[in-house]
């Protein structure tokens, strides 16, 4: 009889205390479940929604993440915070990076075979790429101080200075060129356009029936070179009446009209020269020189 109430006895002590320790067990699920606030609907911040995982609040990865996108609830602005640096890896079908960005304290680095900006319309502002690069806004605006260095060559249908700014096209070192197949025009709407040069200024027009056109009220060629002649005036062109009843102050103001006013010869070389009004276009060497 004591035997089995000694058994008794050990049977209920077990089952006492597999009780405490069911029981303790389940609290300290509880408080493990309460910590980190697990749900039906996922874990802490993070949820399982229709078609991927919701994270509210800040989340920390000590790690890589992996996900296909990104996006923050309506209203809500995303940020991405980093103590070195954000990298953006894209990888192809194998397994090869294909396009990088890195946005680090120096600055922002992108590797990829084309770059694109396009506004809420798709239409295209900014791409760049190994081919080329097209700038699809309707207007261009350069502040640089320096302005805008070409290596290579510049097409555009218009090349404008903004209200009240002067407009420059210089090649320090070497030429300027202006090439259009149907023309090239350059043109003042309120003023001059100057054309200045170290050493010659050329016009050439290659077509058969080509022509030089100035088209101007008043054509001035202030350098030519005048030839001195000694040839006397014609009798026909010589001042008629007696010498001592002309009067001192007629005869000098018709001799400075005579001196104001030249004839425009050339040479065979095409070269202009002046000459007195009432001598013949005679002229040396020196002036009709091919250089």
């Amino acid at each position: 009889m004591g035997e089995f109430n000694m058994k008794t006895s050990c049977l209920y002590l077990c089952l006492v205390f597999l009780s405490i320790l069911i029981l303790i067990t389940s609290f300290t699920i509880q408080w493990i479940m309460n910590s980190v606030q697990f749900g039906l609907n996922g874990v802490g911040v993070m949820s399982l929604v229709e078609g991927g995982m919701k994270i509210s609040g800040k989340t920390y990865l000590m790690n890589n993440l992996y996900a296909s996108r990104i996006s923050s609830s309506p209203g809500i602005p995303l940020r991405l915070l980093s103590d070195e640096n954000v990298s953006i890896n894209i990888n192809n079908k194998n397994s090869n990076l294909n396009s990088d960005l890195l946005l680090d304290k120096t600055g922002l680095t992108m590797a990829a075979s084309k770059f694109s900006v396009f506004t809420p319309n798709k239409k295209i502002l900014f791409s760049t790429s190994s081919a080329g690069t097209v700038i699809g806004s309707e207007k261009l605006v350069l502040t640089g101080l320096g302005g805008v260095s070409v290596k290579g060559s510049l097409a555009t249908k218009a090349v404008r200075s903004p209200a009240g700014y002067s407009l420059s096209l210089s090649s320090p070192t070497s030429s300027l060129s202006l090439l259009a197949p149907a023309g090239v025009s350059i043109s003042s709407q309120s003023g001059s356009v100057q054309l200045a040069a170290l050493r010659d200024v050329k016009f050439r027009a290659r077509g058969h029936n080509s022509q030089f056109k100035i088209d101007a009220g008043t054509i001035r060629l202030p350098r030519l070179p005048e030839m001195k002649t000694s040839h006397q005036m014609p009798s026909h062109h010589k001042i008629r009446g007696n010498a001592s009843h002309s009067h001192p102050g007629v005869h000098k103001k018709q001799q400075e009209d005579s001196q104001a006013v030249y004839q425009l010869c050339i040479c065979r070389s095409g070269r202009l020269f002046l000459s007195p009004a009432l001598s013949h276009c005679v002229a040396d060497s020196h002036v009709c020189r091919d250089t």
